[in-house]
């Protein structure tokens, strides 16, 4: 009886840990062809109401993350790798992952995630620019109408005016 009961422990923590993992990659494929397909949607499942990138204050990050997914000359992602991850606790992820872009630049990439129903919810990211990429963000927005209380929603009120690479100080 005692090497069942031992048994069926190990396999439900094994599975537990699989289900995370799959969660995981789904999370970090995600975020992959968000960034690719230039395609917000397939991100938004994913963040948090608290999204916020490292340094950067909560709606700056979110403007950000929106303008990079929706610019036209955004580094795609050619592979991201999971390095390892961990559970702070029942509810907390902390993942890391490397990015391969296509001009074979890496990039550490850090996302700490909280667990809401059955889905991972993205409230930290240490970055969401590539090595050595610009972008440069002009927009004027009132918070309350472009944040109010569902930001990762009403982000989408924020037009992104791509100008790419002719947008500059000096030229046309």
């Amino acid at each position: 009886m005692k090497l069942f009961v031992i048994s069926y422990l190990i396999f439900s923590l094994l599975s537990c840990k699989q289900n995370d993992a799959e969660k995981i990659n789904t999370l970090l494929e995600s975020y992959k062809n968000a960034i690719n397909d230039k395609d917000y949607d397939i991100i938004q499942p994913y963040l948090s109401n608290d999204f916020q990138v490292d340094g950067i204050n909560r709606d700056a990050s979110l403007v950000q993350l929106y303008s990079y997914i929706n610019f036209k000359l955004s580094e795609k992602i050619k592979n991201i790798s999971l390095v390892k991850w961990s559970k702070s606790n029942d509810t907390i992820f902390i993942i890391e992952a490397e990015q391969t872009f296509e001009n074979n630049k890496k990039l550490s990439l850090v996302i700490n995630c909280k667990a809401d129903n059955d889905k991972l919810k993205i409230f930290r990211l240490n970055t969401c620019l590539p090595p050595d990429f610009s972008l440069t963000t002009r927009a004027s927005y009132v918070n309350e109408e472009v944040f109010g209380n569902n930001r990762i929603e009403n982000i989408k009120k924020l037009t992104i005016l791509d100008k790419s690479s002719a947008d500059s100080c000096v030229g046309k």
